[in-house]
């Protein structure tokens, strides 16, 4: 009995230090992401997918019209230390900005997602990968604390532009995941 107890330990140890941040979505988002989708798709007129993310949550979702049209915002936080001095109405309403959930947070965030009618646009300099059968186009951008990772698709009718500031212990691989919820849902 004592000879396994030791290797179901280590196992056990291992599951739980797992650092899945991107979660499998369900076919049907819930809650806050649930209604912010419902929102976007509304403004944008055409249907979207919004990824969750295990253990961070979106901290702030809005629409810009300042544009030709109206595109998306989307940042999920690391944390939820309000950001002192800063009121999110008053923010908002100086950018012309429709908040849709969400406050402003005092540390970087851990992800953007932008959401445009039809496409993303282009990307500079890119590169190309392929994610769940589809070709996107990304770039990792170097930087002094941590490197960012840029990755920019279209999907059914809307285009997908994923800012992802990867932590020292990730690779361009956790922002690819993150892409592919987008992609398969």
């Amino acid at each position: 009995m004592k000879k396994w107890l030791l290797p179901m330990a280590a196992l056990a140890f291992l599951v739980g230090c797992q650092d899945e941040t991107v979660e499998t979505p369900s076919s049907e988002a819930t809650g806050p992401a649930g209604e912010v989708e419902t929102k976007i798709e509304e403004a944008l007129g055409t249907d979207v997918s919004i990824p969750t993310m295990q253990n961070h949550d979106i901290g702030l979702a809005y629409l810009d019209s300042a544009a030709e049209s109206t595109s998306a915002h989307l940042i999920y936080q690391t944390t939820t230390k309000p950001a002192d001095g800063f009121n999110v109405d008053t923010w908002s309403e100086q950018n012309e900005y429709e908040v849709l959930h969400g406050d402003l947070f005092k540390d970087a965030p851990l992800a953007e997602l932008d959401i445009f009618p039809e496409t993303f646009g282009e990307l500079a300099d890119a590169e190309t990968q392929e994610i769940a059968g589809k070709e996107v186009a990304y770039k990792v951008i170097p930087g002094p604390v941590r490197d960012t990772a840029v990755i920019g698709f279209d999907k059914d009718g809307a285009g997908y532009m994923i800012t992802y500031y990867l932590a020292v212990n990730q690779t361009i691989d956790e922002a690819f995941n993150f892409a592919e919820q987008i992609i398969e849902n």
